[in-house]
């Protein structure tokens, strides 16, 4: 890789934060782990390597990725094993306290203790995601979003028409 995207997601390779780990130290922990950092090498892949449009593409939000991962974690709860209170669902409390936040402006404090400001952003993007989820298409929305060739806003909206949904961005928002 070039080394101006070493330590972040815009490479083809998997970068996990062992601080996860260390703090899981199970299989199943593990698991979970990869198969969201999975999902961010997919994206890269999706997004910038296959897309037609990746000009565009390198300025994705990492509200969307972080999104679209944490759905991936959702989607495959059962299957990897992963218990309710390890899952992204677990983390709808701080979306129900800190929802007048948003999810634009990505706290990425270092704090990762359970009332860590960047959990607050990672709750309020999960929020979204499943929202959509479970309203507006099921996994053959996300496939859309996670493979069409766009990103953020433009993304979501090309994957509702896709499907024949009248909807944009704003509208599920």
């Amino acid at each position: 890789t070039d080394s101006k995207h070493s330590n972040s997601n815009k490479t083809e390779c998997i970068n996990v934060d062992s601080f996860f780990f260390n703090q899981e130290n199970t299989k199943e922990g593990s698991f979970q782990t990869l198969f969201h950092e999975f999902q961010h090498l997919e994206n890269f892949v999706n997004k910038v390597v296959l897309s037609s449009n990746n000009r565009s593409v390198s300025k994705v939000s990492t509200w969307y990725n972080e999104m679209l991962s944490m759905l991936s974690e959702d989607i495959f709860t059962d299957l990897l094993g992963i218990v309710l209170e390890n899952a992204p669902a677990n983390r709808l409390n701080f979306f129900n306290a800190y929802y007048p936040l948003g999810f634009y402006k990505w706290r990425s404090g270092s704090d990762y203790s359970p009332s860590g400001d960047v959990y607050i952003s990672y709750a309020n993007s999960y929020a979204f995601g499943a929202y959509l989820l479970r309203n507006f298409g099921g996994v053959g929305l996300i496939k859309e979003i996670a493979q069409n060739d766009f990103v953020d806003e433009k993304s979501i909206t090309e994957a509702l028409e896709s499907l024949g949904k009248n909807l944009t961005f704003s509208d599920v928002l």
